[in-house]
């Protein structure tokens, strides 16, 4: 009885070992080694492709969550910032589209096209910044979304060679 359950948790944590160290080596080839380990340190990735997958997720998730801090702040914010905000829930919403077609384009395996989405969505938070005289009341959330495109991008590259 005591073997099986030796074995049973065996397997679990063989399997769980391996992924964590397919997400360490990836995260070593990368530019941004340390945001690839605090998202891609806990990942079940057991290949390339499911840490692009985890890191396109995250990118999406942030997007998503800057999008709404944008609805936020539009309902509060003075009307200096409307205008900017406005063009960066605009921008946002295409960059949202962009990263749906390259996990679309992901799960195809057209890593060329996955780059091209991602390259673009990452411009949207330079034109984002760009649309304010002054500081943006969203650079953090600008510079978080873009260093997660870089991230997926980089994982991206490590699969093309």
């Amino acid at each position: 009885m005591s073997f099986s359950i030796f074995f049973f948790i065996l397997l679990l944590v063989v399997p769980t070992h391996e992924a964590s160290e397919l997400a360490t080596q990836t995260c070593d080839k990368t530019s941004v080694k340390e945001l690839c380990n605090s998202v891609l340190g806990t990942s079940t990735a057991t290949d390339a492709d499911g840490l692009v997958k985890e890191a396109l997720a995250a990118t999406t998730r942030e997007g998503g969550d800057v999008s709404v801090q944008i609805a936020k702040l539009l309902t509060s914010g003075g009307a200096t910032a409307q205008k900017g905000l406005t063009e960066c829930g605009d921008i946002y919403k295409t960059a949202m589209d962009k990263l749906k077609a390259a996990t679309k384009a992901l799960n195809e395996k057209s890593y060329a096209d996955v780059e091209t989405k991602v390259t673009d969505s990452k411009d949207t938070a330079k034109s984002c910044e760009d649309g304010f005289s002054g500081a943006s009341p969203i650079t953090e959330q600008n510079t978080k979304f873009s260093n997660l495109c870089d991230l997926t991008l980089a994982i991206v590259k490590t699969i093309k060679g």
